[in-house]
């Protein structure tokens, strides 16, 4: 299932590209191509948790394995210098295919924990899981709350950071935005030794405030820049009136 994923939505993302002229399809193949793309996440974390023996051990390294890739595929785009063209979509697309096709001949037979069980929409929509935010004193609500604000403010990061850095005059924004890859790496590899010493809620009360710092220290520059910017303007229209 997930070979297949892979190659439609690689495919999809091609012709999104292709069509990049007509606004409307092109948004319309987009938002189906992350609809298609979505599942491969969790179903790339439920084979390696299926097939990795030791997974306390193990996986942080695989998910560190994600991120080195990431950073690996930000310099490529920087270097080619293409932070501002179709070619990140393109090499995704063809990526996407060639890794759908690998995948297929290589990757074990992993069928669903569930397999012999009745179908019951309830556990496809996951009905049942919202039962959690209703225990007392679990905090469950409040940490789906908080997650939902924080995914928020990385996606917003994501979507504007690069359109910030180009309009400051920052080349190769691809691969400095990789620097909070690298720093991810190195946190993920101290949380080990930083769990000996603190327990899961205060690590990540610390996670959560620096979310708050990093980005209330970006809108802080993005709001000095643009008051600069705007007395740049006032300054010039007075010296043209002038």
């Amino acid at each position: 299932m997930i070979s297949f994923l892979f190659v439609c939505s690689g495919l999809l993302l091609l012709l999104a590209v292709s069509l990049s002229s007509v606004p409307l399809l092109f948004v319309s193949l987009f938002f189906i191509y992350k609809l298609v793309y979505a599942p491969t996440l969790g179903l790339a974390n439920s084979i390696a948790m299926a097939h990795v023996e030791n997974r306390e051990k193990f996986f942080p390294i695989i998910r560190i394995g994600g991120t080195v890739g990431w950073i690996f595929a930000a310099t490529v785009i920087s270097l080619l210098k293409a932070e501002t063209t179709a070619t990140p979509f393109i090499i995704s697309g063809v990526v996407s295919i060639v890794s759908g096709i690998i995948f297929f001949f290589i990757l074990p037979y992993t069928p669903p924990a569930a397999k012999n069980s009745t179908f019951n929409w309830r556990d496809v929509v996951g009905v049942d899981s919202f039962k959690a935010l209703n225990v007392e004193g679990s905090g469950f609500k409040v940490f789906i709350t908080t997650c939902f604000f924080a995914t928020m403010l990385s996606t917003l990061y994501d979507q504007y950071a690069p359109l910030y850095f180009h309009s400051a005059g920052l080349e190769r924004t691809a691969a400095y935005m990789s620097i909070g890859q690298i720093s991810e790496v190195l946190v993920m590899a101290l949380i080990p030794l930083l769990c000996l010493r603190f327990n899961l809620k205060t690590l990540m009360t610390f996670g959560l405030l620096s979310i708050v710092i990093c980005n209330g220290e970006f809108s802080g520059n993005i709001f000095k820049r643009s008051v600069h910017q705007e007395c740049d303007c006032r300054r010039r229209a007075f010296a043209a009136g002038k």
